[in-house]
């Protein structure tokens, strides 16, 4: 598993998702996607459709429509978790393991992600894009897809 964080996207603060998005659109729409919401938006239920929802906080989308999303709504994600799953697990299976979330050490000060190893929380997921804070992106998958193609846009990536 490899991951790497970027603190300095185009707009120097996580915008929205077309700052990860134009580099490997491609790779996202490969994937059906749950997306933790950690923070209240009374916006939710009209950017992402009523049945996306899978829990109060917790969307499921297919790439294709997730790009549509962020391609037609701007949107500022503050705290989330991204999860990549391939398109023949079902949502039934994604929804009988612990879903994902943003998560920090607050005994230490510091982000889970900076453990070694790094870890995807959600045990299906094949990728993860957690936005920390909104300032921090961290890119954490089993297979280097996403990586190459962000380390050669956001040359100022630190490895996790």
């Amino acid at each position: 598993m490899i991951g790497i964080s970027i603190e300095r996207l185009k707009h120097n603060y996580i915008l929205n998702f077309l700052d990860i998005l134009t580099p490997t659109r491609e790779i996202i729409s490969k994937f059906n996607w749950g997306i933790s919401l950690e923070w209240e938006n009374e916006e939710w239920e009209s950017i992402f459709e009523s049945s996306m929802f899978l829990t109060q906080k917790y969307v499921f989308v297919e790439g294709e429509k997730l790009i549509e999303i962020m391609e037609n709504k701007e949107i500022q994600f503050i705290w989330s978790v991204f999860s990549a799953f391939p398109k023949s697990i079902s949502v039934d299976r994604i929804m009988s393991v612990p879903l994902p979330f943003v998560e920090y050490n607050e005994k230490n000060g510091y982000s889970i992600y900076y453990e070694t190893p790094v870890l995807i929380q959600h045990a299906l997921a094949e990728k993860e894009i957690v936005v920390f804070d909104s300032s921090y992106v961290y890119i954490i998958e089993r297979e280097e897809e996403l990586i190459p193609q962000l380390k050669s846009v956001y040359k100022d990536y630190e490895r996790l």
